[in-house]
C-alpha cells in the first residue's frame, strides 16, 4: 500500500475513489451474532442445499462451501456465514453497491440462521 501511495502520488481515499470510478461503488458490513457452536454444521449445510435464489433482486450465480457459506450474486454482492473456530459465534459478512443494500443483506443472513 505504502509503494502504491509513493508511485501514485494520491491519498488513500484518491485511490478509492478511483476504484469506486472503475469498478463502481464497494459497501462492506459485517455482524458477529451468538450462535451454538453445535448447530453450525447443521447450517451450513443448510445453506449449501438451500441457497437464497436471490440476493437484493439479483440472481445467486454461485455458492461456496469451503469455509462457511457464500452466496455469490450476478450483480457482484454477496453474502457469507462463517463459524468461530474458537467460539460460539457466527459471522455474517455481506458486500453491496450501497451500505443499506449491504445492511438488508446482514438481514438476511440472520434470517438463515433461525432456518435450523
Amino acid at each position: 500500500m505504502l509503494e502504491l501511495l509513493a508511485t501514485e502520488r494520491k491519498t488513500v481515499n484518491q485511490l478509492i475513489a478511483g476504484l469506486e470510478k472503475q469498478f463502481g461503488p464497494h459497501c462492506y458490513e459485517r455482524i458477529d451474532a451468538n450462535f451454538p457452536i453445535e448447530k453450525r454444521a447443521a447450517l451450513m449445510e443448510f445453506c449449501k442445499f438451500n441457497p437464497p435464489s436471490t440476493l437484493l433482486r439479483s440472481p445467486v450465480a454461485e455458492v461456496k462451501s469451503f469455509d462457511g457459506a457464500k452466496f455469490i450474486a450476478t450483480d457482484g454482492s454477496w453474502l457469507m456465514l462463517r463459524g468461530s473456530g474458537t467460539e460460539p459465534i457466527l459471522r455474517i459478512y455481506a458486500e453491496a453497491k450501497s451500505d443499506a443494500a449491504a445492511q438488508k443483506l446482514l438481514k438476511l443472513g440472520v434470517k438463515l440462521t433461525r432456518q435450523v
